[in-house]
C-alpha cells in the first residue's frame, strides 16, 4: 500500500514538474493602419530548457486585396508580444511573408528562457521531387518555430597593472639588443678558434 502511494505521488510531482517547465507565450500581428486593433497570430507552448515547442494556434493575417487598400503599396504589421500600444515590443513585418506557403517564427529569449521579442520571415520553398518538376511545395508545416538564445559578451583580457616611478611617471621600456650585441662572446670564440686552429 506504501509502495503504491509512494508511487502515485512520485508521479503527480513528475507530471506537474514537466507541466510547470512548459511556457506558453501568444504572439500578435497588428496593421499599420490607425483604425486597425491587434489581432492573435499564434500561440506556442515551449519547453524552455530543451527548446521543444507546440504550435497552439495559428492564424496568419489575411492578404489585402488590390484595390480596398489604395493608400500603401506594400501593407506592413507589426509583429510582437503585448497587445497594448504604450508597451508594444516587436518587429515589422510586410504582408506579402504571409502569401509563401510557409513561415519562420522566431523567438528571442531571455537569460530566464522568457520571449521578450518575436520576428516572422517567409519559408523556404521545396520543389517536390518527381511529377511536375514545375510544381513546389512547403517543407512541412504552415509555420516553423526557431529560438534564439541570448549569447553570453566576450570578457576583457584585462593587463598587468601599470607600474609607476617613484615620480609618478611610466617608466620607459628597455630597447632589445641586436643579436650580434647579446652574443659577441659567441663571435669572439669562434674567432679565436678559427684564428689558432689554423696554424697546426
Amino acid at each position: 500500500m506504501r509502495l503504491s502511494l509512494s508511487l502515485l505521488s512520485l508521479s503527480l510531482s513528475l507530471s506537474a514538474l514537466t507541466s510547470a517547465s512548459s511556457v506558453s507565450t501568444e504572439i500578435f500581428y497588428w496593421p499599420l493602419s490607425p483604425s486597425s486593433s491587434p489581432s492573435p497570430l499564434a500561440q506556442i507552448t515551449y519547453n524552455p530548457s530543451t527548446l521543444k515547442s507546440t504550435i497552439v494556434s495559428y492564424t496568419p493575417p489575411q492578404q489585402p486585396s488590390d484595390s480596398s487598400d489604395s493608400d500603401s503599396t506594400t501593407p506592413l504589421v507589426r509583429i510582437g508580444l503585448s497587445p497594448s500600444p504604450s508597451t508594444w515590443s516587436g518587429t515589422l513585418a510586410s504582408l506579402s511573408q504571409f502569401a509563401s506557403p510557409a513561415q519562420t517564427l522566431t523567438l528571442h529569449l531571455d537569460a530566464d528562457g522568457n520571449v521578450y521579442q518575436a520576428a516572422v520571415s517567409a519559408g523556404e520553398e521545396a520543389v517536390v521531387v518527381g511529377g511536375d518538376k514545375n510544381k513546389k511545395g512547403s517543407l512541412g508545416q504552415p509555420l516553423r518555430i526557431e529560438f534564439v538564445r541570448p549569447n553570453t559578451a566576450p570578457n576583457p583580457q584585462l593587463n598587468r597593472p601599470v607600474v609607476l616611478r617613484e615620480d609618478g611617471n611610466v617608466p620607459e621600456a628597455e630597447v632589445e639588443k641586436p643579436l650580434w650585441q647579446k652574443y659577441w662572446w659567441v663571435l669572439a670564440l669562434i674567432g679565436v678558434l678559427a684564428f689558432t686552429g689554423s696554424a697546426e
